[in-house]
Formats: structure tokens, sequence, C-alpha cells
């Protein structure tokens, strides 16, 4: 089952993520070894570190074997990659070639890509390169992704999307051109050639609409049914 509070523990980073500062005299130095980005407050602490990093311009750094850390008495961040670019001034961290995120609330979620970018200014986390997502038993690979923070909520979208979802002992499968997650409907929903395997059970539809606490489809558009059983 899918809990709500992954898109609200994906808000509550991208909002705090405004104050990083960087500890550093970039002033004096192009090259900037251990180079060490710190925001503290009584709730959180954030971290973002490098073997090194090289100022690009006067707000533009490149960091080599970057490491984002966020830390509170609830839950836990983590983002490492080979490379990243941190813009201070457009508030704004790409990080390339082998990123991982990883987190734990309540169960750990894992995001896997080539390229993870942090828009705090656009407050969106998003990929246009392929990802893997493990999230509270359900499994997402898709050619991206993309979180926004909308004024009721969060809303999780992943493109040219394959599903798995444990159910029990067993797994349901589908894929569709777009899949979202809705947090505060704990729902997920499969757009445009949505295609649905619930146990031999196969659905084709236009839109299907699946409650990840109930484990069942509540909802769908233009759907055949096949059971090849």
């Amino acid at each position: 089952m899918l809990k709500i509070g992954f898109l609200f523990l994906i808000s509550i980073f991208i909002n705090c993520l405004h104050a990083i500062e960087i500890n550093n005299d970039s002033k004096l130095n192009s090259f900037i070894s251990e180079p060490l980005f710190l925001f503290l407050n009584t709730q959180q602490k954030i971290t973002l570190v490098g073997e090194n990093a090289t100022l690009m311009n006067s707000f533009e750094y490149l960091l080599e074997k970057p490491e984002l850390k966020l830390k509170t008495d609830k839950f836990s961040i983590n983002i490492k990659a080979l490379k990243a670019e941190f813009n201070r001034n457009s508030k704004f961290i790409n990080f390339r070639n082998s990123v991982t995120f990883k987190t734990f609330f309540e169960k750990e979620i894992l995001i896997q890509s080539e390229e993870l970018t942090l828009d705090f200014n656009k407050q969106k986390l998003a990929s246009n390169l392929p990802v893997f997502a493990s999230i509270n038993g359900v499994s997402v690979n898709s050619l991206g992704i993309e979180i926004l923070q909308l004024e009721d909520g969060l809303k999780a979208e992943f493109y040219k999307g394959e599903i798995k979802i444990k159910n029990k002992e067993n797994y349901h499968t589908g894929s569709a051109n777009k899949i979202s997650i809705l947090p505060t409907l704990n729902e997920l929903v499969m757009d445009g050639n949505a295609y649905f395997d619930q146990g031999g059970m196969i659905i084709k539809s236009d839109t299907i609409h699946y409650n990840l606490e109930q484990n069942k489809i509540i909802k769908s558009l233009n759907s055949k049914i096949e059971n090849p059983l």
C-alpha cells in the first residue's frame, strides 16, 4: 500500500532547500576541495558535499561525487551522483551520472536515473531520462519523472511507464503513456494506451484509476476486459 506520506516528504524536502548557503569563501577560490553547502534549523539539517567543486562563475558550481543529505527526527533523504551542477541564484541542482535518491519514511523509497534535477523556484523534481522508482511495494520503470508542488498537494507523473504492484503473494502489472500518483486520493492513474494485468484479468483502456490502499481498479474509460484463463 502506497502512503501519501512519500509525496508529503518530497514537499518538505523541496521547500527546505530554499535556504541552502555555502560555507566556503568562494570568492577567493575557483577550485574548492571538499565543499560544504549547509542549512540548519531546529527541525532539520541539510548538507550538500562533494569530493571537490569548480566555481564556474560567481554563482554556479560543478561538483564531483556530490552527496545531498537531509535529516530530521522522523526521516532522512540521501542523493548521490558522480557529478552535479549547483546554481545558487536560480536554486537549481542538476545531478548527473548514476543518480540515486533514497529515503526512509515508513518504508524505503528509491529513485534511480542518470539525471535528476531539483528546481526549487518551480518546486519541481524531474528527470527526462529513464527512471526506476520503488515506493512501498510499487515499482515503476519509465522514460521520465516529474514531481510538482501544486496548490492542493503534490503530483508525481511518470512518462511511458511500466508498473508492478505487490498484492499479497502476487503482482499486478501494467503500462501506460503516463502514470500519475495522486496523493490526496491515494490513487494511481494510467492515461493513454493503459494496460493492466490483475491476476490474469487483463484490462485495456484509455484511462485506468487504481486505488493504492484498496489494491483495486475503481474506474476506467473505454475499457476492454480479456481473461485468457
